[in-house]
């Protein structure tokens, strides 16, 4: 079935659906803040060498800091409005929640690993921080 759009009444025709922005009052265009990411081959070169030596030489103990560095490299290379974000999280903090999510795995017979993906990205959303002022509409 193809989706009708009819500009009179504003609707879609396909079972009664809307889609979101059909459903918005004002149909204007929506602004959004500039995003921008600045990569320098050279420093991202040295943060990804570093990360590697320090999960290597301390025999994958130190996967948690390796990971805050390389995320702390990211954040601090993109730009929201022209500012720049921050990453607070530590390696100490990640290390906590690995030994966390490791014994949960135990106890779940592994099932949890299929949630840890999410929980890290929550982890490491939670920890960024910026002066960002977005305009809403």
């Amino acid at each position: 079935m193809v989706d009708r759009y009819n500009e009179e009444s504003g609707e879609v025709a396909k079972d009664g659906a809307q889609t979101m922005w059909m459903q918005r009052k004002d149909r204007s265009e929506v602004n959004v803040a500039p995003l921008s990411y600045e990569f320098r081959g050279g420093p991202a070169m040295e943060v990804t060498v570093r990360a590697i030596l320090t999960s290597v030489l301390t025999l994958g103990l130190g996967v948690p800091w390796a990971q805050v560095m390389r995320y702390r490299w990211i954040a601090e290379n993109t730009y929201v409005n022209g500012e720049p974000l921050r990453f607070t999280g530590t390696g100490g903090q990640l290390f906590r929640r690995y030994v966390l999510w490791g014994m949960l795995c135990l106890a779940s017979f592994g099932l949890y690993a299929f949630l840890i993906p999410s929980r890290m990205r929550k982890w490491r959303t939670g920890h960024q921080t910026g002066q960002v002022s977005v305009p809403l509409s």
